[in-house]
C-alpha cells in the first residue's frame, strides 16, 4: 500500500494521532469516561520504522490490533499493515458463543411445553447473538477505515 504523505508527514500523523502505550494493555472501563483523555484516534506505539496500534476508545474496546511497518521506496511512502484479532482465541470464542446460544434456546423449547410464552425471550436471545457476531466482523472493517483515511493510505 501507498501513503499520499511523505515520511515526514507520516511521522507527524503518528505523533499526534497515537497515545503512547501497549495496544495488548489498553483495558477501558465506564471510569475512562470521567478520568482518561481520548482524543487522539489511536492507542499504540511506533518507531523509526514500524508500528503497533489498535483504536482509542474511552468505553468499548476494539477487538482488533494493526500491526506493521513503513519505508520510503521510489519516492513514494510504502506501508505494508496486517489487521489481526487482539487475542489469539477470539474467533473461536464467538463461534463457542453462538453454540452455547443456540443451544440455550434449543433446550429452552424443549423443556418447557408452551412454547409461545418463550418466544420473545428467545428473540431477544438470537438478536443478542446476531448483535454480537455483527459487531465483531464490523470492527475490522472500521478500524481499516479508520487507519487508511488518517494516514492516506490507497492500494
Amino acid at each position: 500500500m501507498q501513503s499520499k504523505l511523505n515520511i515526514n508527514e507520516f511521522r507527524e500523523k503518528l505523533k499526534s494521532s497515537i497515545e503512547i502505550g501497549h495496544p495488548q494493555l489498553k483495558i477501558n472501563t465506564p471510569f475512562n469516561l470521567f478520568f482518561f483523555d481520548s482524543s487522539k484516534s489511536f492507542y499504540g506505539r511506533y518507531d523509526d520504522k514500524t508500528f503497533y496500534l489498535t483504536l482509542n476508545y474511552r468505553i468499548t474496546h476494539s477487538s482488533y490490533l494493526i500491526k506493521g511497518n513503513y519505508k520510503f521506496v521510489n519516492k513514494k511512502l510504502q506501508i505494508q499493515y496486517e489487521i489481526f484479532p487482539k487475542f489469539k482465541y477470539q474467533k473461536y470464542f464467538l463461534l463457542l458463543w453462538i453454540a452455547c446460544g443456540i443451544g440455550m434456546i434449543t433446550y429452552i423449547n424443549f423443556k418447557f411445553g408452551n412454547k409461545n410464552d418463550l418466544m420473545i425471550p428467545n428473540l431477544f436471545l438470537l438478536l443478542m447473538l446476531l448483535y454480537g457476531s455483527s459487531q465483531y466482523k464490523l470492527s475490522k472493517k472500521i478500524i481499516e477505515k479508520k487507519f487508511r483515511k488518517t494516514f492516506e493510505i490507497y492500494s
